[in-house]
């Protein structure tokens, strides 16, 4: 998926919890638009936090590795 695709998804609004489907089989939960963080050549999502809010722990994925994003009612 192109990065400009995924920013777009991460802005709708409202936002809904979604889930990143990648090509190896990796799924992760994203909350909250604030666990992504989206470049041209890596998608950073935060999959623990901290009691503060912070991510403690970040998964990097190629962009061209995500095949999907669904909102995680209907994933």
């Amino acid at each position: 998926m192109r990065p400009g695709e995924i920013r777009k998804i991460l802005r709708m609004q409202p936002f809904l919890p979604l889930r990143v489907h990648c090509t190896d089989g990796r799924q992760f939960e994203v909350p909250h638009p604030e666990w992504v963080l989206v470049s041209h050549r890596c998608v950073a999502i935060g999959t623990e936090l901290a009691d503060d809010g912070i991510a403690t722990s970040l998964e990097y994925v190629d962009p061209m590795q995500v095949v999907s994003i669904k909102p995680v009612s209907a994933a």
